[in-house]
């Protein structure tokens, strides 16, 4: 008989990282798969060709007061990779799991502080549990519909799998905790640390390395680097990679105040610095949140577009630079020199610094200096990671165990 594997995720990081997991798994015949997308997970989920439902298809006719909370709370509130059905119906059970455990008022002053951070859909991933009937629970370290999926697994006795994408800095209060899923998967020995660091069984967390970067282990990356750099006609310059992102003026959880000219401010320091090295050229890669084509760049300085492949443009690079993008991971992964810029509000949550994979600059003054170290020196990183490739296999394995113990 096929076991049956329930994955929830929501979108960015999260749900690339279950997406090489649900491909291997749906072309084992002893598997059946069920994806639950939430929120941009849809449209990511849509261009893979992977079959999913959202909370759209959960609510029924039956949840006409959800249907009720949902127009009120979509009102102003929009998103180009989220249906308005999706959104109305997200919302509505959720707020209406919040008005069943904890009471109206409680429901209306917690949405108030905490907006969509006080959602943990208890009784709406209950229901969907008991509908599915899943032999078993896979989630990432995402709060709100993923977690309320697991902890609703854990007291149905479903075995669970928790997968931490990358740090699950804020997540470990719950992750921490014994029982919180029969296994957590992790990206290395510094993560499973944090895991374990409450209390928490050893034996539970299992290093795996994370799927979503399964993609850098391409046998033929050096050539295609390589070929990147002459077809660019960079073969003799010393590649520094900026990759930008933008930084908030409040920190979504702890209120803390940012810098939002930060990433512009280094792009002038690197600019400046190019100056005093004919060798040095700069590539921006932005976020694709950032929009700076209609910006002026000087010369040595080069804007990658979209179309880019980022594993080929980090292999190329001979040294990364960035805030806390998860490029920088990536680059570590590569074996590639990582500089981070530790003046960002989410540094803490983003500890490229403590693990050991990258040289911490906190005043820009000193960046020019510290590239200029950094690519004279033989570059070693200090935290151990899976081998590159591995991880899906590593995650699988785990699934297997779970679900066969004996």
């Amino acid at each position: 008989m096929k076991k049956k594997v329930l994955f929830i995720a929501y979108g960015g990081g999260h749900v690339n990282a279950l997406i090489p997991i649900i491909r291997t798994l749906s072309k084992d015949s002893g598997y059946s798969v069920e994806v639950l997308g939430l929120t941009t997970s849809a449209a990511t989920l849509e261009r893979e060709g992977i079959p999913y439902f959202g909370f759209r298809h959960i609510i029924t006719d039956a949840d006409e007061l959800a249907h009720e909370w949902g127009e009120k709370l979509a009102k102003g509130t929009s998103h180009q990779s989220v249906s308005y059905a999706e959104t109305v119906a997200y919302l509505g059970l959720s707020y209406q799991d919040l008005i069943d455990r904890l009471g109206e008022e409680e429901a209306a002053r917690r949405y108030k502080n905490e907006g969509r951070q006080a959602f943990c859909p208890i009784t709406v991933l209950g229901r969907l549990l008991k509908k599915i009937k899943p032999d078993l629970v896979f989630a990432t370290n995402a709060p709100r519909a993923e977690k309320a999926a697991i902890l609703c697994a854990g007291q149905m006795g479903v075995p669970a799998i928790c997968l931490v994408d990358l740090f699950g800095m804020h997540e470990m209060e719950w992750i921490g905790q014994g029982g919180y899923a029969n296994k957590v998967c992790v990206l290395s020995d510094f993560v499973k640390d944090l895991v374990t660091r409450g209390g928490r069984d050893p034996n539970d967390v299992v290093i795996t390395g994370n799927p979503a970067f399964d993609r850098l282990a391409d046998d033929g990356l050096q050539e295609k680097a390589n070929k990147f750099r002459l077809q660019k006609n960079w073969e003799n310059d010393r590649l520094i990679l900026w990759a930008s992102q933008p930084e908030f003026k409040q920190h979504h959880f702890t209120g803390a105040k940012g810098n939002p000219e930060l990433p512009r401010q280094v792009d002038q320091v690197l600019i400046k610095a190019l100056k005093n090295h004919p060798d040095w050229r700069l590539i921006i890669r932005p976020h694709p949140s950032e929009d700076l084509k209609n910006l002026k760049w000087p010369e040595r300085v080069e804007l990658c577009d979209s179309t880019t492949d980022l594993p080929v443009l980090l292999k190329a690079s001979d040294v990364v630079i960035t805030l806390t993008s998860t490029l920088g991971l990536e680059a570590a992964l590569l074996g590639k020199p990582l500089i981070t810029i530790d003046l960002s509000i989410y540094t803490d949550e983003v500890p490229f610094t403590k693990m050991g994979i990258s040289l911490s600059i906190r005043n820009l003054d000193h960046l020019e200096d510290s590239i200029a170290e950094t690519l004279k020196k033989n570059w070693t990183i200090k935290t151990k990671f899976p081998k590159i490739g591995s991880a899906t296999s590593n995650v699988v394995k785990v699934i297997e165990e779970v679900l066969s113990p004996n």
